[in-house]
């Protein structure tokens, strides 16, 4: 990105902010390796991409909780379980939206609560294998989590830590 010389103007990051959500959000394809093709990695890759559009300075606290929203709904994906460390990248991308010190306590509580939420069934649509998927990515992902943050001592961190822990001990 542009975070050691800026020369992208706010109109251009929020540009890619809105792609990169849209994205996020609308590509069913969460195939990781594709024998005889390669990589697909779309979850990866877009992480990668939110971790750097993460430190713009541009971002403010809408467009950073509308990025943490957007990767929960690769999170919560029910058509895949993750295998090729989909929750690394992940996990990078939402310490790099931290780090930026712009969400509240609340933003982030309720962040992870919806995690936990999506892998309930509320309303019987769900088979039990969607459920399953959903279970797992999400426990992988905060284990993950958890993990990559385990020696930030910096706020945040010690905040979020807890949040993760908390929601892994539900389980």
């Amino acid at each position: 990105m542009d975070r050691q010389r800026n020369f992208l103007i706010k109109a251009d990051i929020e540009a890619i902010h809105h792609r990169l959500t849209t994205y996020l959000k609308e590509e069913k394809d969460v195939r990781g390796y594709v024998d005889e093709k390669g990589w697909a990695h779309a979850p990866a890759h877009a992480s990668d991409a939110v971790e750097d559009l993460a430190q713009s300075p541009y971002m403010d606290e809408t467009a950073l909780r509308e990025l943490l929203d957007s990767l929960a709904v690769k999170i919560t994906d029910s058509s895949a379980v993750y295998i090729h460390d989909e929750d690394q990248r992940i996990a990078h991308a939402v310490v790099s939206i931290v780090r930026c010190k712009l969400l509240n306590k609340s933003d982030l509580a309720a962040w992870i609560a919806a995690l936990e939420q999506a892998c309930i069934d509320q309303t019987g649509e769900r088979s039990y294998v969607e459920i399953s998927r959903i279970s797992m990515n999400v426990r992988v992902f905060l284990q993950t989590l958890y993990l990559v943050i385990r020696k930030e001592e910096q706020d945040p961190f010690p905040l979020v830590r807890e949040l993760v822990l908390n929601a892994l001990e539900k389980e």
